[in-house]
């Protein structure tokens, strides 16, 4: 246990690993009311710790005021850090391989633990998956669900336009840094103006720009996944495999040749959708419940 504080700043010393941060949270039994107290404790399990001590207190300090100028920033953008220590960590995501320590969040953070479904596709959809994308996120929000996508993908963008078109909650995943008010994203201001949420394992003004990892946190948070038209075959083998590993539904439009990846893709692991009676059934199935508004989906075709 580290605390947020000393968490971040564990992450700023240069060539730390998540194994690294890892390993230190589990060795420190408390939070540590000073750095002195926190090297005092690493001293104390040199053996189990011998990276951290490596490390110079001259370097430490510094990494100590990196952290206070991240603290400082966040405040300043009303941006919210939220640590695996946290209560208030997703419980979604502790079941995902390798979970995020820190998560950098702007808006309405109880949508963490709603039920979420996945949408998301290729970053140029036809006519035909604008418009599903769009009637699908307006679908998922008249059944009390979340929308959980990227920013930067259309298909997703698309996908939130239709959920806060029906007043609806949605979660963004930005690849990079959050968007801040000074640096403002048309869409993410009106998720967050909207009691929705945009968040990232990227801190502010970095310039890490990492699309499997934001897609692993999509996947981590949802109930279910649906892609919508994909071409990029390098990033559908990773969403498959997390999908996969956290035993997540998934489902696509149409014939769906462009998941074939691999010869037991289909037909068994990934749904077809053709008709809006899939769509109800899938997500009836990949809930476990039954929606007694299910009528909302029958009237909200697919192909208008």
């Amino acid at each position: 246990m580290l605390g947020t504080h000393y968490l971040l700043t564990a992450m700023q010393l240069p060539g730390i690993k998540f194994d690294d941060v890892y390993n230190l949270q589990r060795n420190i039994s408390y939070i540590p009311g000073n750095l002195n107290e926190l090297l005092f404790e690493i001293s104390h399990h040199h053996s189990q710790l011998t990276k951290f001590n490596k490390y110079t207190k001259t370097t430490w300090m510094q990494a100590e005021d990196a952290t206070k100028a991240l603290e400082s920033q966040c405040y300043n953008c009303h941006i919210s850090i939220i640590t695996n220590e946290d209560n208030n960590y997703p419980t979604h995501l502790k079941h995902i391989a390798k979970p995020p320590f820190i998560i950098f969040a702007r808006g309405n953070k109880t949508l963490l633990d709603r039920t979420a479904i996945v949408v998301t596709g290729t970053k140029k959809p036809t006519v035909y998956g604008q418009k599903c994308a769009k009637r699908i996120g307006q679908v998922i929000c008249d059944l009390g669900l979340i929308v959980v996508g990227g920013l930067k993908c259309k298909t997703a963008k698309l996908a939130h336009e239709g959920c806060l078109k029906s007043l609806g909650n949605t979660i963004a995943i930005s690849d990079r840094a959050l968007p801040t008010p000074e640096k403002a994203d048309y869409l993410a201001e009106q998720i967050i103006d909207m009691n929705g949420l945009v968040i990232s394992e990227n801190a502010p003004n970095t310039l890490n720009i990492n699309s499997i990892e934001a897609m692993r946190l999509s996947v981590g948070l949802s109930r279910a996944v649906i892609v919508i038209e994909y071409n990029q075959q390098d990033l559908l083998r990773h969403l498959i495999n997390f999908a996969r590993y956290s035993h997540k539904a998934v489902a696509t439009l149409g014939e769906a040749n462009h998941f074939k990846i691999d010869n037991d893709c289909l037909p068994d692991f990934i749904k077809i959708l053709k008709n809006r009676l899939d769509l109800e059934n899938f997500l009836n199935d990949a809930l476990h419940t039954h929606y007694h508004n299910s009528q909302t989906i029958k009237q909200l075709s697919l192909h208008s």
